[in-house]
């Protein structure tokens, strides 16, 4: 199939190369938001869908570049309530993440929400994510939680 243009004369099928650089790409871009360019050409030249050829406009448009902004995640919890959660464990270092979750749901004084499994990956987070590391520090040991010897190690 031999593609023409407006005249009816040959036009040659644009080809992708194997590595575009953004401003080659930008450019595709822009003649396709010019018309100069169909926006299957221009999807053939990128490499890509003719939808994503839409979004890279609607991006371009947007911000002024293609490329896609890093999202960074914040975390859901407030630091305050992260906070209370940790001296919750801290308090009862006996108590597995299902069991402070549990408890933290039904305490009259200010319950707090949260899933087991955020729990476990606050206390991660603070290093206390084990029996030992939460009595570590509510008995005020000066000791690093992963400061044991192994099993394997004893006579």
């Amino acid at each position: 199939m031999v593609r023409v243009d407006e005249r009816g004369d040959p036009v040659a099928t644009p080809q992708r190369s194997e590595q575009l650089t953004e401003e080659t790409r930008i450019e595709v871009i822009q003649r396709v938001a010019r018309k100069d360019l169909s926006v299957a050409d221009g999807a053939r030249t990128l490499g890509c869908s003719t939808s994503q050829v839409y979004a890279l406009m609607r991006r371009w448009e947007a911000t002024g570049t293609l490329a896609v902004a890093a999202a960074r995640r914040r975390p859901r919890i407030p630091g305050i309530t992260r906070a209370e959660i940790v001296a919750f464990a801290v308090a009862n270092p006996t108590w597995g993440p299902r069991k402070v979750a549990a408890a933290l749901r039904v305490r009259p004084s200010l319950p707090i929400t949260v899933s087991a499994s955020t729990v476990e990956n606050i206390l991660r987070e603070a290093g206390l994510n084990t029996a030992a590391a939460r009595s570590a520090v509510s008995s005020g040991l000066e000791r690093h939680p992963t400061d044991y010897t192994l099993h394997s190690a004893l006579p």
